[in-house]
């Protein structure tokens, strides 16, 4: 009966098989697909409200930073008729406040090292027993609060002495920093992505940063005309939105990573047993290369914190717009006027554009067309970036002009890629148990080589600020030495 009916509801037009029947399979390539997708894209969208509140409040918080120092350095010198008015951002561009400047973000920065140093292992270890959202969402309160200390702080001073500032280290501390964070992150997608797409899975990551870093700037610096508050305000709540992307992350993510993907341990050339990558650093010579060359490169990354600073002073521009001065300071300041965050967004656009196509499509191309397998393009791309990343901060260092200094980033740019490609690589000689453990000793390695290299790149930086043209760029070209020794490990792995 049922037969029946259905076959007098037929219409010459009518499809063979029930919508039902055809829906059901798109359906569940549907579910598939958001269940392959669902993890990147929470890591993805958690990245980019964090990095885009970083970026947007860093330029604002130098300048209030510069400003604070500013009064104070006229009000030592009884000069309190100055202090107490607007200071144009020119007479903030003297050497003794641009150094004192400097002093406070190395400080700061050390403090950061040190405290996550010594939380950095306690957190990985939680991360690694099954806790990674725990660690994320403390890690996430943690930078909440270490901002709002540093606003709370600064707009108390001088009843508050500025040096409180520096409590916000041990707030940020709390879920290991921002390294141990990244790390939990990366090791996140290096478990659910296959080894064939993880370096593009990074170099997504990475982009999320890029974007942050193209539009974030302009958006601060519109807020920061208005009130150098409000930048440093409006990031807090995109640090609040984060945590509901950490909250709908899986707890176990390595679970849904496919058998296929993880190395066996027979494979990997230790015994099963031998699942501590500190135990593998000390019988594996390749992942101490790999360590090696990933900090030593990391670290010359460090200079592009001074490079809005750096720009600022060495073409006399100005932190925040395109303003002329010119008829105050006429003797200072030369006909170029802009502002120092187009080229750091121009630099963030040509690295999106490197990794959301050039590097993609020249692994694949490799991979397809050539058979070469995944871990050795990326070494073969990393081995490439290096030399670009020595190239290029050797040539910024001497840059004078806006155009000098771009054609320096765009060959830098090409060098963006190395960390990321380096870490894939790494990861492709591990079984799934120990990636988490790899990453964090990826950050615990970079935490404590930060610790010893961030302070003599801002003593470099600081004896280059007393120096004149070419002088000027000496933290850069001790940069570029970095990344020559991570040259030599890339060509040393095999």
């Amino acid at each position: 009966m049922e037969q029946s009916t259905y076959n007098l509801s037929m219409e010459e037009d009518s499809p063979l098989l029930p919508s039902s029947c055809v829906s059901a399979p798109e359906e569940d390539r549907g579910k598939a697909t958001w269940q392959a997708w669902k993890v990147p894209l929470l890591c993805y969208a958690c990245a980019i409200l964090l990095d885009w509140a970083q970026v947007m409040r860093a330029t604002p918080k130098v300048r209030l930073f510069e400003s604070i120092l500013c009064e104070r350095y006229y009000s030592a010198r009884s000069l309190e008729h100055l202090s107490q008015m607007a200071l144009p951002e020119s007479m903030c561009k003297i050497a003794p406040i641009q150094k004192d400047l400097v002093a406070v973000q190395a400080w700061l920065k050390l403090g950061d090292n040190l405290c996550a140093l010594v939380t950095a292992r306690l957190f990985g270890q939680l991360a690694s027993s099954q806790r990674r959202t725990l660690v994320l969402t403390l890690g996430v309160w943690g930078q909440v609060l270490a901002e709002a200390w540093i606003v709370v702080i600064c707009r108390l001073t001088p009843l508050v002495p500025f040096e409180t500032v520096y409590v916000s280290i041990i707030l940020r501390a709390v879920g290991g920093g921002e390294m141990v964070l990244s790390a939990i992150v990366h090791a996140i997608l290096a478990d659910v992505v296959p080894e064939g797409k993880r370096a593009e899975a990074f170099f997504h990551l990475a982009s999320t940063t890029l974007l942050s870093e193209i539009f974030a700037p302009a958006i601060g610096s519109v807020l920061m005309d208005k009130e150098v508050y409000a930048p440093l305000l409006a990031g807090l709540p995109l640090q609040v939105i984060s945590l509901v992307a950490i909250a709908i992350l899986p707890k176990e993510t390595e679970l849904l990573r496919e058998p296929t993907d993880a190395l066996t341990d027979r494979e990997a050339g230790y015994p099963a047993t031998q699942h501590s990558v500190w135990q593998i650093l000390r019988r594996q010579w390749p992942f101490f290369l790999v360590h090696v060359s990933f900090l030593t490169s990391m670290l010359a990354r460090e200079t592009l914190d001074f490079l809005v600073q750096y720009i600022s002073r060495r073409l006399n521009w100005s932190l925040s717009k395109v303003v002329s001065v010119q008829k105050e300071y006429p003797e200072d300041i030369s006909s170029l006027t802009g502002q120092a965050n187009y080229i750091v967004s121009l630099k963030s656009l040509f690295n999106l554009i490197l990794f959301l196509y050039i590097l993609p499509v020249f692994k694949s191309r490799l991979v397809q067309h050539d058979a070469v397998h995944p871990s050795r393009v990326d070494l073969w791309i990393a081995r490439a970036s290096a030399a670009f990343g020595v190239t290029g901060l050797a040539l910024l260092g001497f840059s004078s002009s806006p155009l000098s200094i771009i054609l320096s980033l765009i060959i830098y740019t090409l060098s963006s890629g190395y960390p990321h490609v380096l870490q894939s690589y790494g990861t492709s000689m591990l079984p799934s148990e120990a990636v988490t453990s790899f990453y964090t000793s990826l950050a615990m390695v970079l935490i404590f080589g930060t610790l010893v290299g961030s302070p003599l790149l801002a003593m470099a930086f600081r004896a280059g600020l007393g120096m004149e043209e070419a002088g000027m760029g000496l933290a850069f070209y001790v940069a570029a030495g970095l990344f020559g020794i991570s040259t030599t490990g890339a060509w040393a792995l095999s």
